[in-house]
């Protein structure tokens, strides 16, 4: 295997063809939603005072061989990194289970924020 083969270098490469631009941009996806995972965990894991090296490394394993794992309809909401990639909107109802009445005023601050910058 050459030192150029992993992800990390292919993703700094020149694509040619449309067949290495679509492996960059598979790149791109695997490593982004892996921040994502990383950042998360490690961030949970801090704010709940319970940091501990092995217990990030088990979990995040964990994490990995669950993202492999399709079972049951629709298989794509049950990867971990699905949540992160919902509008505003959808993600307030998904995750924090927000009705109509919070969602809208979620869009109402942001407008006022916006707005205001």
């Amino acid at each position: 295997m050459s030192f150029l083969e992993p992800r990390l270098f292919r993703l700094f490469q020149s694509p040619r063809n449309v067949k290495e631009l679509s492996r960059q941009i598979e790149d791109l996806r695997h490593t982004l939603l892996s921040a994502i995972q990383d950042i998360v965990l490690k961030t949970l894991l801090r704010e709940k005072g319970v940091w501990d090296e092995a217990l990030y490394r088990r979990l995040r394993i964990h994490q990995m061989i669950d993202d492999h794992s399709t079972p049951g309809p629709p298989p794509w909401t049950h990867h971990s990194h699905y949540a992160y990639t919902l509008d505003e909107p959808d993600f307030l109802r998904l995750c924090f289970k927000a009705g109509n009445a919070e969602v809208q005023e979620f869009a109402q601050k942001v407008d006022e924020v916006q707005t205001a910058t």
